[in-house]
C-alpha cells in the first residue's frame, strides 16, 4: 500500500444537506442486485423524499448493519467523477422517524476497492437524472 495516496472528496456542498421523514413501505423487503450478478432481499427502512429545490424525489433507504441505514444511489457524476456503479448515503432514523440526508457523506461501496466484494447495487428508483458532485470521488 505505499502508493496508496489517499481518497478524493468533493468539495463540502451544504446545500446537499436536507432533514427528511422516512415514510414506512409496504413491503419490508426488496429484491436488489449485486455488483457480483447475484440478487437478493434487503430489509427495507422506507422511502425518503428529499426536497431539492426543483422538487422532492423519493429515494428508498435500505436497513444497513447495527441500526444505520442508507440510500443506495447513482447520479450523473457516475462512471465519470464518481464510481460507475452508484455510491450510498448512510442516514440515521430518529425515533421520530426524522432524518437528515447528507449527501456529502456519499461514500463507495467495498465493490469499488475490490470486485470481490458483493455489494447492493442501487435500485431503479434511486437512479438519479441529476448530478450530485458531493461525497467520495471514484477510487482510481
Amino acid at each position: 500500500m505505499a502508493s496508496f495516496e489517499g481518497l478524493e472528496y468533493f468539495e463540502i456542498d451544504e446545500s446537499l444537506v436536507f432533514s427528511a421523514v422516512v415514510r414506512p413501505r409496504t413491503a419490508p423487503t426488496v429484491g436488489i442486485d449485486s455488483s457480483t450478478g447475484f440478487s437478493s432481499d434487503y430489509p427495507v427502512a422506507g422511502v425518503i423524499d428529499v426536497p431539492f429545490p426543483e422538487g422532492n424525489i423519493s429515494l428508498l433507504a435500505l436497513q444497513g448493519e447495527e441500526e444505520e441505514a442508507f440510500i443506495p444511489f447513482r447520479d450523473g457524476t457516475c462512471g465519470g467523477d464518481s464510481y460507475g456503479a452508484g455510491r450510498y448515503v448512510p442516514i440515521k432514523i430518529e425515533s421520530d422517524g426524522s432524518c437528515v440526508v447528507d449527501f456529502n457523506r456519499a461514500i463507495n461501496p467495498l465493490c469499488a476497492y475490490d470486485p470481490e466484494f458483493s455489494c447492493p447495487l442501487p435500485p431503479q428508483e434511486n437512479w438519479l437524472e441529476r448530478s450530485i458532485a458531493a461525497g467520495e470521488k471514484d477510487f482510481r
